[in-house]
């Protein structure tokens, strides 16, 4: 891995946050948390169905990087609007605790690794989509060409996160292995607490709660292991797998737009009471149509995260129903309509 390998890594975590910007998110960690999670839902529309149509993986590689050129370009000419107001001058000091130990989390996996069956699987269906051209048509375990979706491949077909770990490898020139256990993985763990700090954002007012809330989730995912299924497990040891990506990131994160269907007391701008319904409005269809891209991003990482989203976007619909908020229920079927349309497609295939 060299330098350029690495500018060229940068570049694009760049350009996931320019795309934040370009959608209305006006601080560093808000762009680039949505900018992430909007490329992962860009990236799931373009990938599922080319991969059922037997396209070439080279066909997904430029369509993709003509979508983020898009991007980059709209999130450029909106950079002015962005507030530069996440920064350590104005931290509090649990905040500062709390990042050096996430940071010293993200060391650890820089230098280290879990490997495991399901990692063997994603890591060479990337690696031949890079050096035969081919999504999901050749036998992860033996390299043999089948031509058909079988056996565990058909689980990836409509979540093919291992056709992203192949696209940042390729545009990169990093092995898809060291993508997926040194550069994505540190980077993922930083997504997952940039999740829980927008969390903490709408529960607490003050900037010392809001770091004391995320220094408690990282010293909880220190020592609440239990077992590998846990979501601190899944956030500290095999973070770049799918379904831990579900649980560390898309669970917290679909969370996180619910609560933003309402906000906190200290947030409402005005004491009018029509003109606060009319911005609540407002911000509930914002909420919805961020809740399907959530919803479909989820869908991107595994099987598991096309249940989970269709679950906890039922959820909320059935909340909506028995609030009899009539008018959101056509926002509720269009933010639940990427988990029913890919869960449909994989039990029709399987």
């Amino acid at each position: 891995m060299t330098i350029l390998h690495i500018i060229i890594a940068i570049i694009l975590m760049a350009i996931t946050f320019f795309t934040g910007v370009f959608l209305n998110k006006e601080t560093v960690v808000g762009a680039y948390l949505y900018g992430q999670v909007f490329l992962w839902a860009v990236f799931q529309v373009l990938a599922v169905p080319l991969v059922l149509m037997r396209a070439p993986f080279v066909l997904l590689l430029v369509l993709y990087m003509l979508a983020l050129t898009v991007f980059l370009v709209l999130g450029v000419r909106k950079m002015s609007g962005v507030k530069k107001n996440f920064n350590l001058s104005n931290a509090s000091i649990p905040l500062i605790i709390a990042l050096l130990l996430i940071l010293g989390q993200m060391t650890v996996y820089f230098l280290g690794m879990h490997l495991d069956e399901d990692d063997a699987r994603w890591i060479a269906e990337a690696n031949d989509a890079i050096t035969k051209n081919a999504m999901y048509l050749h036998n992860p375990a033996t390299g043999a060409y089948t031509g058909e979706f079988v056996g565990e491949v058909m689980k990836d077909v409509f979540s093919p996160w291992s056709m992203y770990i192949a696209f940042f490898a390729k545009v990169t020139g990093i092995n898809a292995a060291i993508v997926a256990h040194t550069i994505l993985a540190p980077l993922l763990l930083a997504i997952s607490y940039m999740v829980y700090h927008e969390i903490s954002k709408v529960l607490f007012k003050g900037k010392t709660e809001v770091g004391l809330f995320l220094l408690s989730v990282a010293v909880i995912n220190l020592f609440f292991g239990g077992n590998r299924h846990t979501q601190s497990v899944t956030s500290m040891i095999r973070i770049w797998q799918g379904k831990a990506i579900v649980a560390a990131i898309m669970i917290p994160m679909v969370f996180l737009l619910f609560l933003n269907m309402k906000e906190a007391p200290w947030k409402q701008e005005s004491s009018d009471k029509e003109e606060t319904q009319i911005k609540k409005g407002c911000a509930n269809r914002s909420n919805w149509l961020w809740i399907m891209v959530a919803g479909c991003s989820g869908c991107l990482f595994s099987g598991m995260g096309i249940a989970i989203s269709a679950l906890m976007i039922g959820v909320l619909g059935a909340y909506t129903i028995v609030c009899n908020r009539w008018k959101e229920i056509p926002y509720f079927l269009l933010a639940i309509a990427p988990s029913i349309i890919f869960g449909f497609g994989y039990y029709i295939m399987r």
